[in-house]
Formats: structure tokens, C-alpha cells, sequence
């Protein structure tokens, strides 16, 4: 059984909701994860919406949208 995403996860904008994706899996290893200086944003999301989106944690549990990131970021 999936864990439910807690309201603080969701704070930032997903292109779907966090945790209906891969249970081993967090946004940090998403190809769709941009870094936007000091803060993470879903290119995903502005494909979907058509707009930039509120940053996102990279810790948070992948969406169903994910797909796995050829190269590692670095987190700070």
C-alpha cells in the first residue's frame, strides 16, 4: 500500500501528485527536475500548465510522471 503525501509536500506545484509514481523513487532522481539557482522546479508541470511552477522539494516521493534521470544533481 502507497503512503499518502502529507499537505507539506504538496506546498510546491507537481505535475501530478507526489507519491503516485514508483514507492523507491523521489523527485531528485527525475529527469523533469530543474534547477533554477538555489531552488527546484517540475518542467513537467510547465509542459502540462503552460506556466512556471512554485519550486518543489527534491526529497519528495516521485509522480507518476517520473522518469529516471540519466545524470545525478548534486543537491547543496
Amino acid at each position: 500500500m502507497k503512503k499518502r503525501p502529507t499537505p507539506s509536500l504538496m506546498m510546491g506545484n507537481y505535475a501530478a501528485v507526489p507519491g503516485s509514481g514508483p514507492t523507491d523513487k523521489v523527485c531528485l532522481n527525475c529527469k523533469h527536475l530543474v534547477r533554477d539557482t538555489c531552488r527546484y522546479r517540475c518542467g513537467q508541470y510547465k509542459t502540462i500548465a503552460k506556466r512556471e511552477g512554485r519550486p518543489i522539494s527534491p526529497q519528495t516521493p516521485a509522480c507518476r510522471y517520473f522518469e529516471d534521470r540519466a545524470e545525478k544533481i548534486s543537491t547543496p
